[in-house]
């Protein structure tokens, strides 16, 4: 009778993983990188849960392949990226987002926050996206908000304009990054992150946090 119960709790533990397991499959972008509460996040890293228990890794400096075990609300990660990436988290599934809290020495202040997303974007995409002209109608700096009238800025494939009305102030060549979603104007030699809300255009120094609001003009 021993032996018979045994085998039944056994059986839903293994059931219990396999769902968890289930549940967590899919592909998820990284949203939020946070230590000790500063904001950390530069790069867009992508990692999919495949259901055999194991998952990919897209990263900066290359894309790596690993194993993962869920055990109740922990999450262990093992892959030849090391890091983050070869750790124990604390996880906290809100539907569609996935936070991930640090267990391990090195990481007990770090936060992850996954959104869940149904394929990995184009890169190519990103860059036909950005290329063209906008509007400059704010700036944002150490908090404070600057409303900006006039100036439009001119993106293509290999340069770049500013213009104020209609004088030429700013020029120079352009480097567009699609893989790290970064922009290199001549002049600054400043790698800007460039990201959209909706479909207005943010370009934000990562040194400092200024940032610049822009819309598409038709």
């Amino acid at each position: 009778m021993k032996k018979v119960l045994l085998i039944f709790v056994l059986f839903l533990v293994i059931m219990s993983c396999g769902s968890n397991t289930k549940k967590l499959t899919g592909i998820y972008e990284l949203r939020e990188l946070n230590v000790d509460g500063l904001d950390k996040f530069t790069n867009p890293i992508f990692l999919e849960f495949k259901d055999d228990q194991t998952f990919a890794l897209s990263l900066v400096n290359g894309d790596f392949l690993g194993f993962y075990s869920l055990n109740g609300s922990v999450l262990k990660l093992s892959s030849e990226s090391g890091g983050r990436f070869n750790a124990s988290w604390k996880i906290t599934d809100y539907k569609d987002r996935l936070l991930l809290e640090g267990l391990d020495e090195g990481f007990t202040v770090t936060k992850m926050i996954f959104n869940k997303i149904a394929v990995v974007p184009s890169f190519e995409e990103f860059e036909a996206k950005i290329l063209g002209e906008w509007q400059i109608y704010k700036t944002r700096n150490n908090g404070k908000m600057e409303r900006v009238t006039d100036t439009y800025m001119t993106i293509g494939q290999s340069a770049y304009a500013i213009r104020l009305k209609n004088d030429t102030i700013e020029q120079g060549l352009a480097v567009i990054n699609t893989r790290h979603r970064r922009i290199i104007f001549e002049n600054e030699d400043m790698k800007w992150k460039a990201w959209f809300y909706g479909d207005e255009l943010r370009l934000t120094n990562p040194n400092n946090g200024f940032q610049y609001d822009l819309r598409k003009i038709d």
